[in-house]
């Protein structure tokens, strides 16, 4: 039996199985992609989605407001009138953008600024639906409810 002679106390060692297990979790990460796609000849392949997970930050408020943008530049898609006569006239559609939000709230100010950007693409080009997923809390219940009249949804949960 061994007796330790200084007066701190002898520290306990981890199993190895503790230590890998502790390593996997933090090299765990969360990936959100926004899934802008460029514009295609069938435009209804293209998926026209803003996702607006986790706090709004500056950052975050930064990358869903040039989304918005993005997304409003590339909005309108030319279609002919009457698809059975070749000679009709092509009018342009503008494709509404979804955006979905789940956040706990965040910075007011970038809040403020995803709503200005809304509001202006709602009064110039497109509809904005919104869908609330999981929890909408704080700054994220005015971004839920910028969406236009009649296409805002929220999930059960």
């Amino acid at each position: 039996m061994s007796k330790r002679i200084s007066g701190q106390p002898k520290k306990k060692q981890k199993s190895k199985k503790k230590q890998k297990n502790i390593l996997q979790e933090d090299d765990k990460q969360i990936v959100i992609v926004n899934n802008i796609q460029a514009p295609t000849p069938n435009s209804e392949a293209e998926l026209r989605t803003i996702s607006l997970y986790g706090d709004i930050t500056e950052k975050r408020g930064s990358e869903v407001v040039a989304a918005l943008l993005y997304l409003e530049n590339t909005s309108h898609s030319p279609i002919i009138e009457d698809p059975s006569d070749p000679d009709s006239t092509p009018i342009v559609v503008a494709r509404s953008i979804a955006m979905m939000v789940s956040t706990h709230g965040g910075v007011a100010s970038d809040m403020f600024s995803i709503l200005d950007i809304m509001d202006m693409i709602k009064e110039r080009t497109c509809d904005i639906e919104t869908f609330g997923i999981g929890k909408v809390m704080s700054a994220g219940v005015p971004i839920l409810a910028a969406g236009t009249k009649g296409k805002r949804k929220v999930g059960r949960n």
